[in-house]
């Protein structure tokens, strides 16, 4: 058997687990769900795990267990300790901000990095705290203290991800963000040495046939040195990225975390740093032929009941000592069955929609069906189905050709007290109010419909919701399809270049930075803004901003498109080209919602009206009817709230 023992979280259910991969098979074995109700942990995520035979060690964002290898009952890990420091409770939503742990059996020590305050703690192997050292006590001569700009913000000297045993220096920190930048570095932790320097934040590593592997996790790739390095600055000599279509998944970003390998293989997971939409990948490890270079193999992580969409965090070789003792136990007779890895996308998957493209089916396992701890108390769900917005998968059989749908959809946003210049501001209770309320509606494929309404009457809060940058509170939203919001100059930075606008902008929009890459070239020729691209914002004219703004915004071509409130971009040159572009997006989408304040436009463009006030959604109607009783509306509003306040 191929085993691997992996660390496995799930972002929707808040939980994490061990599993065990045969990647003989390919199949998950036995999946162990590890129980954090009760503790003072924020983000119940198992992270970094190390297995030294007899007992195995693993975090979360503030706690450490410490399992037992137990091969006589039905789990294969027996909780034995469980270790949180007074000190690793505090902080932010990360508290201490535990990444990995590793334990030297020849030290009779436990290494776990306390990021949260730059120190590294030591633990006999039994996880009592012996020793805590911090990061410029291990290297002095690498953490000068920053300077007085550096302190405007948050600062940190680095944020160790990963340990592992070289064999001439001993145990060697893998740190991110050295001295509150975005470089890179290897640390020996009994010299301080500086073994490594990258121009980037490293996750994990391996070594492995004289050649160490370190995943750049934002980037998406593992970059590959040899080992030893000659010098601190020594280049790499390849780098290894997971295959991607992005005409079938146009909004992935690829997240390589968790790396192993075996007999000239290089196994690694391959996740999304934040909840799965369907136009995005699923969680899946890829297998790499060390010897000719390519991508050999790639399985889909199964859907586990307890573990929606599960992502790889640690994977990690079942120790030699222990391998046959482990698959003797996964031999016995009454052992669970094994959950199959799914296989790569058929090519028939390419013809379907795009809503409805999924990597192969998935497994759904009860929960009484897992192996587990014992005593473990599995977590509810965080999320409800009743207030949580769902990207569907498809539309449901009463639907017919609906894409969006909001059924009885509520917003809510607290108000300020007000501000420090009102002396009396802290003595006023403060309010709140519902920015929707009650919305219900449904757009159909093919169909092109506006929102109307006064400025403050919700409309563009509805469009954030339509693309999932809001969650409702109440009701639901159901979106079959890729959303595209066109909004310009969303979220645009004056001190920064247009080029560097684009990515910040794009990633708003719901772009990832490895999609924005290959569409700069597209953006830049049709803003026209030739060598200003590389000037900063604020010394763009409001023409120069929104052609910027428009090239962004209509990059990608969407199957639902929601314009909101878009004006008149550029010369007369410039206009027409963006209204040729323009019609071609409303002829290639699905279906088109048009926020608007101009009447004609709507006439011209749309087939249905939906008029918002305060939140409300007032009237659902062709164009004509509603621009006609919001045009009473407008003549004095004030008396028609009052007359019609039952509706509202």
């Amino acid at each position: 058997m191929q085993l691997f023992l992996t660390s496995l979280f799930s972002r929707k259910d808040n939980a994490g687990g061990l599993a065990l991969l045969d990647l003989d098979r390919p199949a998950l074995r036995h999946v162990q769900l590890v129980d954090m109700t009760g503790l003072p942990v924020r983000h119940c995520h198992l992270r970094g795990l190390h297995w030294t035979g007899s007992h195995l060690y693993a975090v979360a964002t503030n706690a450490m267990f410490v399992f037992r290898l137990c091969t006589q009952g039905r789990d294969l890990f027996a909780l034995e300790r469980t270790v949180i420091l007074p000190e690793w409770v505090l902080g932010p939503s990360r508290q201490a901000n535990l990444h990995t742990v590793f334990a030297d059996q020849s030290q009779d020590r436990v290494f776990v990095p306390f990021n949260a305050q730059c120190a590294l703690d030591q633990f006999d192997m039994q996880g009592r705290l012996v020793q805590r050292r911090f990061f410029w006590e291990i290297a002095p001569d690498l953490f000068p203290l920053p300077s007085k700009a550096a302190l405007q913000r948050t600062f940190t000297f680095g944020v160790v991800r990963h340990l592992f045993q070289d064999p001439m220096h001993g145990p060697v920190l893998v740190m991110s963000y050295l001295n509150n930048g975005d470089q890179g570095a290897l640390i020996a932790l009994d010299s301080g040495k500086l073994l490594l320097r990258m121009n980037f934040n490293p996750h994990g590593t391996v070594l492995y046939d004289r050649h160490l592997y370190v995943s750049n996790i934002q980037a998406g790739e593992i970059v590959v040195y040899p080992w030893p390095v000659s010098e601190p600055d020594a280049p790499a000599t390849r780098t290894i990225a997971p295959a991607l279509d992005f005409e079938l998944w146009p909004e992935s970003v690829q997240y390589v975390r968790g790396m192993a390998a075996h007999e000239q293989h290089l196994i690694y997971g391959v996740c999304h740093p934040a909840k799965v939409a369907p136009t995005q990948i699923m969680p899946r490890l890829v297998e790499f032929d060390l010897e000719s270079g390519t991508q050999k193999k790639e399985h889909f992580l199964p859907t586990l009941e307890g573990l929606h969409a599960p992502q790889v965090y640690a994977l990690h070789n079942v120790p030699d000592r222990v391998a046959g003792m482990v698959e003797a136990w996964l031999r016995e007779e009454d052992r669970e069955e094994p959950m199959p890895l799914t296989e790569p996308v058929p090519e028939a998957l390419l013809e379907q929609p795009l809503a409805d493209r999924v990597p192969a089916e998935t497994v759904a396992i009860s929960r009484d069906d897992l192996s587990r701890s014992q005593d473990v108390q599995l977590l509810p769900d965080p999320h409800p189905p009743a207030i949580e917005q769902v990207r569907a998968a498809s539309p449901p059989t009463d639907a017919h050709s609906a894409v969006l749908v909001f059924d009885n959809v509520g917003l809510f946003f607290p108000r300020k007290r007000g501000t420090w210049f009102f002396r009396d501001a802290r003595r006023r209770p403060a309010a709140s109010f519902w920015a929707l309320r009650n919305v219900s509606f449904a757009l159909h494929e093919g169909e092109t419909i506006a929102l109307i309404g006064r400025n403050g009457s919700g409309k563009s809060t509805l469009a954030m919701l339509c693309c999932g940058v809001y969650q409702p509170d109440e009701g639901r939203v159901d979106v079959w399809g890729r959303v595209q919001l066109l909004a310009l100059g969303v979220g645009f930075k004056p001190e920064l270049s247009g080029r560097d606008n684009v990515y910040v902008s794009a990633s708003l929009l719901g772009l990832s930075r490895a999609r924005t890459k290959i569409l700069l070239p597209e953006i830049e020729a049709f803003a026209e803004l030739g060598e200003f691209m590389d000037q900063p914002v604020r010394t763009y004219s409001s023409g120069m901003k929104s052609r910027l703004g428009f090239a962004v915004a209509t990059a990608v071509d969407p199957e639902i498109l929601i314009l909101d409130e878009t004006m008149s971009v550029g010369d007369k040159a410039f206009q027409t080209k963006a209204a040729a572009r323009m019609s071609a997006m409303r002829e290639k989408a699905k279906s088109v919602l048009l926020v608007s304040h101009s009447p004609e436009q709507i006439k011209n463009l749309c087939s249905r009206a939906l008029w918002l006030e305060q939140g409300r959604l007032l009237m659902d109607d062709n164009p004509d009817n509603v621009l006609n009783a919001y045009e009473v509306f407008c003549q004095d509003p004030e008396k028609w709230l009052e007359q019609h306040s039952d509706n509202l």
